[in-house]
């Protein structure tokens, strides 16, 4: 268990924390991970862009990201912003699920109107940050005993705080102020569902009576970037999938969408950070493993 960069794509850890507080924030592009994210900030006015969703936070909002959602989180420049952040793939603490498999219910199984931001009561907001400084604090400390039992546990107390939380559904009161914007939900509903196809810009704005340079601008303000960068991520994360799957490299290219295979390796490398063959024999080692 190790801290390192969370913007990469790429878990090089079942799990990682990290406290950080500075002016040097900057997330110019959304991205995805391959783990869940967990995100607390300690600051207001925090954005969170979520797929076609946006989210204003507050001090002790929660945010929590699925591995195949697009997300981007922005704070006003120059401001000092602290926040926590952690990384993981469920089966970190694989043993304990085994036993008891709700305590990740609110991250895979999400129901209609889920809000991936909410806002804690003060008394809970004091109760994180406690354990999460108790993480990082045995962490740091090698000597500690029953170190990685003890990070476990600490990590499983938050996701039973958050759980209470999130079981409350759509009837809690202090979901933090979502913004919405009926043309790009049902654009970002399109790619999704026809991502396969050789769609363009001009396809798009023809189906949805909308002008290029608003779409642009609506797709930045709301999910923050461009529609087709966008959909270069969709075809990207379906992408994985089928590598996982055992598709070849041709294949998977003609069925996310693309043209050729050259022109899906460069697209892949590029947000993925390594080829798809090398995600593919990584894959299978690990799943071999």
């Amino acid at each position: 268990m190790h801290i390192y960069e969370v913007d990469k794509v790429l878990l090089e850890n079942d799990f990682a924390i990290e406290y950080k507080k500075g002016t040097d924030h900057k997330m110019d592009r959304p991205h995805f991970h391959d783990g869940f994210e967990i995100h607390f900030t300690l600051n207001n006015r925090t954005q969170y862009y979520i797929d076609e969703r946006k989210y204003v936070g507050n001090m002790g909002s929660i945010a929590i990201f699925n591995p195949q959602e697009i997300h981007r989180v922005v704070i006003e420049e120059g401001i000092m912003y602290e926040r926590y952040v952690i990384l993981f793939k469920p089966y970190c603490i694989e043993s304990i699920i085994s036993e008891y498999p709700d305590l990740i219910h609110f991250l895979n199984d999400r129901y209609s109107g889920f809000a991936n931001v909410i806002q804690l009561k003060n008394k809970d907001r004091i109760t994180l940050v406690n354990l999460f400084n108790e993480i990082i604090q045995i962490r740091n400390n090698p000597q500690a005993f029953l170190r990685e039992l003890n990070i476990k546990v600490k990590f499983v107390e938050i996701l039973l705080l958050l759980n209470e939380y999130y079981s409350k559904g759509d009837q809690f009161e202090n979901t933090v102020a979502r913004h919405k914007d009926h043309e790009v939900k049902e654009i970002i509903s399109f790619m999704k569902n026809h991502y396969q196809e050789n769609i363009d810009l001009n396809e798009i704005c023809k189906r949805f009576y909308i002008s290029k340079s608003t779409l642009t601008r609506v797709f930045k303000n709301n999910v923050g970037m461009t529609p087709s960068k966008y959909l270069g991520y969709v075809r990207i994360i379906e992408a994985r999938k089928l590598l996982k799957e055992g598709y070849s490299i041709k294949a998977v290219a003609v069925k996310v969408g693309f043209s050729d295979d050259s022109t899906f390796i460069k697209k892949f490398k590029n947000i993925q950070g390594i080829s798809p063959k090398q995600y593919a024999l990584q894959e299978k080692r690990r799943n071999h493993f």
